[in-house]
């Protein structure tokens, strides 16, 4: 299966190389913009192109990072 669609970063989320699109089983898209102005960006959205919305995001200043997970919790058999 090929990318359908995939957000268009604007301001901070633009990154020069890097990054990484996965479609999630509730329908939602990780992307990770790995090198983008002051830090990785990650984020979750959720609706069609052009009107997402953040289902949540994480950023980490100064480093680069590629191919992240989010995990549900550190701890087996719970969750936030």
């Amino acid at each position: 299966m090929g990318l359908r669609s995939a957000p268009a970063a604007t301001g901070s989320g633009y990154s020069f190389f890097g990054g990484d699109l996965t479609q999630l089983a509730n329908g939602d898209r990780e992307v990770d913009f790995c090198a983008a102005k002051g830090g990785s960006l990650i984020q979750e959205l959720r609706g069609s192109s052009g009107s997402e919305q953040v289902v949540w995001q994480a950023v980490t200043p100064g480093t680069n990072q590629c191919r992240t997970d989010r995990l549900p919790s550190l701890y087996p058999g719970v969750q936030w």
